[in-house]
């Protein structure tokens, strides 16, 4: 058969141990030189900025809730930023001076940031040493973090010490117009002219009551005091004896009781000895029995106590009615002093209580100079009071999703994928050799020399 009249297959086929050759030592080259390649690692560190961060306040309980998840912002202006703080010069440089072995430049030309289609920022570090593309990774991360963190609580510092600054002007201004106050309340013989007011106005409503209380309870005790004069004059004299009344009665035993007892057992026994010699129903029997019945009468009409001595006195009552006279007089006596000590107060208070409305519009001016002051202190002392909370505070704007981790496996060179692409190689080049080499051996058989 000639070379015309064969085909492309069939022209392979003859050649094909140029394929395998060709294809087995393209393989066994890659092999080798791949063996030679220095393994080259990845390390990756992935981070976002949340859409709602955390906030904190003082003055209101809302803001230091959560609102939402925290997930990773999607607005590309800030993530362009982001990228470009990653990307800046001294970034790389505080990183390169962490790193031994390993500088700016090298960082620069093995370091990549992109971000990937989950809003997340990603930092990818190849180097020849898996744990120096570890460490380049974590301190990357950390370091873009600090600054992110740092930059932000330099602004805030700087407002925190223009609150400071403000809080001790305000601070001085108070003191000032303190003195002042005290100066003037002091000059009109006061410490303080609104506790004083209060004060004199409690007296005057005090003293007033009071005044008030004693003059109800002098007439109760002028009604009082009538009333036991009429119940006086309707019991007998106590000082006078001839008007006493009976005071006590002595109460003794009834001697009766005890004879008439003892005459009933004597009684008794004469009839038990008579009814030994007599039988029942004669006339000494009978007689005896009559005795004891009149005996046993006697004793039941007998009381047990009788009256022995009989005390006179003054009446009771009549005395009880003078003693209450003459201590409602005393009461009389001391409510009129009261009465006069109270009056004399009220008079003094009332007239203390006239002077100091005329000191009420200097004093209002101070009072409302200072509690514009304190307010504008206070504000002052929150807004420093959050600022040095927001400067305390340790969680980071950035929020870490993914820790770089130690890799395992070399990234580069895959030995497998260049093998590969080495045999496909082969193949090819093999194939348009063979197909070249019977190319040639035809032109050579048609050739005319």
């Amino acid at each position: 058969m000639s070379h015309q009249e064969k085909g492309p297959l069939q022209l392979l086929y003859e050649r094909l141990y140029v394929v395998a050759v060709t294809t087995a030592v393209a393989v066994v080259v890659a092999w080798f030189i791949a063996g030679r390649l220095d393994p080259v690692y990845r390390a990756q560190a992935r981070c976002f900025m949340p859409t709602n961060p955390d906030m904190l306040s003082l003055s209101t309980e809302a803001d230091n809730l959560p609102r939402a998840p925290k997930l990773p912002t999607g607005s590309t202006e800030i993530q362009d930023s982001l990228l470009g703080v990653l990307r800046a010069a001294d970034l790389r440089q505080l990183v390169a001076v962490e790193i031994e072995g390993r500088d700016s430049a090298q960082i620069e030309k093995n370091v990549a940031f992109e971000l990937d289609r989950y809003n997340l920022l990603t930092i990818t570090v190849y180097d020849v040493d898996p744990a120096v593309a570890q460490r380049i990774a974590e301190v990357y991360l950390r370091q873009f973090r600090d600054k992110l963190d740092q930059s932000t609580k330099a602004d805030i510092r700087q407002k925190a010490d223009l609150f400071d600054q403000r809080a001790i002007s305000t601070r001085e201004d108070v003191e000032r117009l303190e003195k002042e106050r005290l100066a003037f309340l002091t000059g009109v013989g006061t410490a303080d002219f609104g506790t004083e007011f209060q004060m004199t106005a409690d007296r005057v409503k005090i003293y007033r009551q009071r005044v008030d209380d004693l003059d109800a309870r002098s007439v109760s005790l002028q009604t009082g005091l009538a009333e036991i004069r009429r119940q006086l004059d309707e019991r007998p004299d106590p000082l006078n004896p001839e008007l006493f009344v009976q005071r006590g009665l002595a109460e003794i035993s009834n001697p009766r009781i005890e004879q008439i007892k003892s005459q009933i057992i004597a009684a008794e026994l004469e009839l038990a000895r008579i009814r030994q010699d007599f039988k029942e129903g004669t006339r000494q029997v009978t007689a005896k029995e009559a005795e004891i019945d009149t005996l046993r009468g006697q004793l039941t009409e007998e009381v047990e106590r009788i009256a022995g001595s009989t005390e006179f006195g003054p009446d009771p009552l009549a005395e009880t009615l003078q003693g209450k006279y003459y201590d409602q007089m005393v009461q009389i006596a001391v409510t009129a002093k009261e009465r006069e000590v109270y009056g004399r107060l009220l008079e003094e208070a009332q007239k203390d209580f006239a002077k100091l409305p005329e000191y009420s519009l200097v004093l209002s001016d101070y009072d409302s100079q200072l509690a514009q002051l304190r307010q504008t202190l206070s504000d002052a002392r929150r807004r420093l009071s959050e600022a040095e909370l927001y400067l305390g505070r340790t969680t980071s704007f950035l929020e870490t999703a993914e820790a770089p981790s130690l890799p395992t496996q070399p990234w580069f060179p895959n030995v497998p994928l260049i093998m590969l692409a080495a045999a496909l190689l082969g193949i090819v080049l093999s194939t348009t050799a063979a197909v070249a080499m019977a190319r040639a051996a035809l032109f050579r058989q048609e050739a005319l020399w």
